[in-house]
């Protein structure tokens, strides 16, 4: 990530590229409130949270979590459930494993977050056990038309009847239009509702997710390499460098040149298009099936990769034992 190579750079032994760096879709383009203001405000989301922090409760029973609502994980790879509960309903293990001096953001002092490396943050990251990028996983799981599964693929929030019912759909990066592509579909802003064909019910809507979440590589290459900063107000985003005489996309003007483009990582989003399978029938539910059994330790989960934030204050881990979330 950007901020590896800059902690490489800065230790006076390396020379780096940011160019090909990838960028990480955490907190991208929120502002600075995402980083100093709570998660929750007066028990809603705010728009700097929007995507990533969630508000649903869930119940916990004997048979593992049965969730009020499905909706993808802050990365849109895959379905997941709200990590907040009625801490009366945790087992006891797990509750005695919550600080009684825990950051509190609901007027309701028993919600609780177990997900303690995200200062007790509700984040979507109880693993639904659908992932939108494998093509083998779930696929005759299907509610709109036109769904697939695959790498050019993610899980996008769509509605049915009123119900929370995200899908998953094949994406394009269009760099020349700098929007995001669903299905053929441009979303014209963040947030936009589109209108889609459903299998077997009475309408349905998909939400088009944050441009800078779900395409992070149209905003400012390597993050302007740490000699400037992105101004995210221009269409497409550009560097503004440090140095003025620097006029490279980049702020690289004293770095190596990059070496030749690879070809896109199992992380990446294609620009290519995949032929879309005939879809059947699912019938929408909120219901994990079945319910998640959770291992003895699941709420201390550990990280299996560095969190890639573009700054230093951006330390929240989000990978955990609970969910993929996928950040290569």
């Amino acid at each position: 990530s950007p901020l590896t190579l800059a902690l490489l750079e800065d230790s006076g032994w390396y020379k780096v590229t940011y160019e090909n760096a990838p960028l990480s879709p955490y907190g991208k383009k929120r502002g600075c409130d995402f980083v100093n203001e709570p998660c929750i405000v007066d028990n809603e989301i705010p728009e700097y949270g929007q995507g990533i922090f969630c508000n649903t409760i869930n119940s916990f029973t004997d048979q593992g979590i049965e969730a009020n609502e499905i909706q993808c994980d802050p990365t849109h790879k895959s379905f997941t459930a709200c990590d907040l509960f009625d801490i009366n309903e945790l087992p006891f293990e797990i509750q005695q494993a919550i600080p009684d001096d825990r950051i509190q953001y609901f007027s309701d002092p028993n919600l609780v977050s177990t997900f303690t490396q995200a200062d007790f943050c509700p984040l979507a990251i109880i693993d639904a056990r659908l992932d939108c990028t494998n093509e083998d996983n779930n696929a005759d799981v299907q509610t709109y038309r036109g769904e697939s599964r695959g790498l050019s693929s993610r899980c996008i929030n769509g509605r049915v009847d009123s119900q929370s019912v995200p899908g998953c759909f094949e994406i394009q990066c269009d760099e020349t239009l700098n929007k995001v592509l669903i299905n053929g579909q441009v979303c014209e802003f963040d947030g936009q509702e589109l209108d889609v064909t459903t299998l077997g019910f009475t309408g349905g809507q998909i939400e088009c997710p944050a441009l800078a979440t779900i395409c992070p590589d149209l905003f400012c290459p390597g993050e302007c390499s740490g000699r400037g900063v992105c101004d995210y107000d221009s269409v497409p985003a550009r560097c503004n460098c440090f140095d003025e005489t620097d006029t490279t996309a980049a702020c690289s003007k004293d770095t190596p040149a990059p070496p030749p483009t690879p070809p896109p990582s199992p992380g990446s989003v294609p620009t290519s298009s995949a032929p879309v399978p005939e879809p059947t029938m699912t019938t929408p539910t909120n219901t994990l099936p079945p319910n998640i059994p959770l291992p003895p330790d699941w709420f201390f989960p550990t990280s299996d990769a560095s969190p890639k934030c573009s700054t230093a204050a951006l330390t929240v881990l989000l990978i955990a034992s609970v969910v993929a979330l996928g950040f290569s």
